[in-house]
């Protein structure tokens, strides 16, 4: 957010400046406007001074046409920026007006977060009836799997160290940090859907400690589910996530029981219609597939 209130600055910045400029090049410049005059089959251009009087008489004019070439231009040029003014201010005074209206407190994540969560979950009521549970594994810090279930009962006292925070670039629209513009995609996917989840909370197999890209309470059920999204290619990438897939496994977290991955393209695109359809039918309550 900061990013974009320190380009508006530049914006409003610029734009007086250039308004000034024009300012001082206009102080001069008489008033009046530029027309075309038809003569004998050829256009000729002149200079209209306001009127004095009542009459079309009392209206001056100046023909262009023997002014150098340079001079000329000048003429046409210094009339354009006239008529241009009046829209370059209009534009400066709503630039200005939405940095009046623009929120610069300080931004606590955590907060936010789970303000806009409750938000977006609770409009298309998925979760009738069951809000309070909901607000409450939303609250949660970590997950623990044990015995093929999972563990609502445990505590974990203090905060849990975020992975890797240098690589947290992209911004959700409730401000959150992802890793990558497709994780954005998803979040917008998940919200858009009415889902209530968190991203990369702590999962606990036995003693090892992991980071689901995304875990879902599914709507009906409440049965937890996990998302994991591949778009990066690189051995210790592949590594880290063969490890992750085995303990999934032995911990009974299998593909489309209750995990989903999603994949980038080869090319390094991302088919959303595809990923919303896995989605959807992920999502679904068994049965209804």
């Amino acid at each position: 957010m900061d990013l974009y209130y320190r380009e508006l600055q530049k914006e409003i910045c610029y734009r007086e400046r250039l308004i000034q400029q024009m300012e001082r090049e206009l102080k001069d410049f008489p008033e009046g406007h530029l027309a075309v005059r038809k003569r004998s089959g050829k256009q000729f251009l002149y200079w209209f001074f306001p009127r004095t009087g009542p009459s079309q008489s009392n209206c001056k004019r100046k023909s262009l046409e023997k002014l150098p070439g340079k001079e000329k231009e000048e003429w046409i040029l210094k009339w354009r920026l006239r008529n241009e003014l009046p829209r370059m201010k209009k534009n400066l005074e709503a630039l200005k007006t939405l940095q009046q209206n623009w929120s610069l407190e300080t931004f606590d994540e955590k907060t936010a977060f789970w303000s806009a969560n409750s938000d977006w979950w609770e409009q298309k009521r998925l979760y009738y009836g069951k809000e309070l549970l909901v607000r409450r594994w939303l609250q949660e810090k970590v997950t623990v799997f044990r015995n093929e279930m999972w563990e609502r009962d445990v505590f974990v006292a203090g905060e849990e160290p975020v992975w890797r925070t240098e690589g947290l670039k992209h911004r959700t629209i409730d401000g959150s940090l992802r890793r990558s513009k497709s994780e954005v995609i998803l979040d917008h996917l998940l919200r858009e859907m009415g889902v209530a989840y968190v991203y990369e909370r702590p999962l606990y197999i036995g003693t090892k400690r992991f980071l689901p890209d995304y875990t879902i309470l599914r709507p009906g059920d409440l049965k937890l589910l996990f998302l994991e999204h591949h778009g990066l290619y690189s051995e210790e990438y592949e590594r880290r996530n063969l490890e992750k897939q085995w303990a999934y496994q032995q911990a009974g977290i299998v593909p489309w029981s209750n995990l989903l991955y999603t994949y980038d393209l080869p090319d390094g695109t991302v088919d959303v219609r595809g990923i919303r359809k896995a989605l959807e039918l992920f999502l679904a309550p068994e049965g209804r597939l």
